[in-house]
């Protein structure tokens, strides 16, 4: 599912990022971890297409992302890579199934009514999906942008310090249903965090320095 090889990013002469190989597999979940200013948020960013490395190839499901064009890469993320970041860009004016409701509409597929439905109900928002994000707790925030990320059932999970500003609690739910809702719909999951609290629900980990 993705495969790296002599990766390297910087920006201007400050190198920020560098691994020589790396694989993640289908349906592997794995923990990227770091101290603050290793790489973890880059290294999502060129995963996601956001970024073009500065060097080596990068794969996702079988294409070089870097050879790509800015077209090709947008069409790739749309139609097989969901992301969470923390900064988790759910529209204020918008209700939740609206918020939902974009990440089909971006990409160019048809609506996904039912699927919506679903998913809010599958993370115990059934009931909220009138309600807009103001109304929600950071918690239930999260689980929102976590179902946007999974409407159009990505190969690749992206989650960006998932559980910051989370207590034990609601950090162990969420880490819990990131690798549960991964699994269900098949896709990859690759969750950046410092978060020691949730090293215990992953069995691979890729750390940067």
């Amino acid at each position: 599912m993705v495969r790296v090889d002599g990766l390297r990013h910087a920006f201007g002469s400050r190198q920020v990022l560098a691994i020589d190989r790396w694989q993640v597999d289908r349906g592997e979940a794995w923990l990227v971890r770091g101290a603050s200013g290793s790489g973890k948020s880059t290294l999502l960013h060129v995963l996601a297409g956001l970024l073009r490395p500065s060097a080596g190839r990068v794969e996702i499901d079988g294409q070089d992302i870097g050879a790509l064009s800015d077209r090709q890469r947008d069409a790739l993320r749309g139609a097989a890579i969901g992301i969470v970041f923390q900064n988790l860009h759910l529209v204020p004016s918008l209700t939740l199934r609206q918020n939902l409701s974009l990440a089909p509409l971006m990409a160019g597929l048809p609506s996904a009514s039912a699927a919506i439905e679903q998913r809010l109900a599958r993370l115990g928002l059934g009931r909220r999906g009138d309600d807009r994000p103001a109304q929600l707790s950071r918690g239930e925030m999260q689980r929102v942008a976590l179902a946007r990320a999974l409407i159009n059932r990505p190969k690749l999970l992206l989650a960006d310090e998932p559980t910051a500003s989370l207590d034990d609690v609601n950090t162990d739910l969420v880490a819990t249903m990131l690798i549960e809702q991964a699994a269900e719909v098949g896709a990859a999951l690759v969750v950046a965090t410092h978060d020691a609290r949730i090293a215990p629900h992953f069995a691979k980990a890729l750390t940067l320095s």
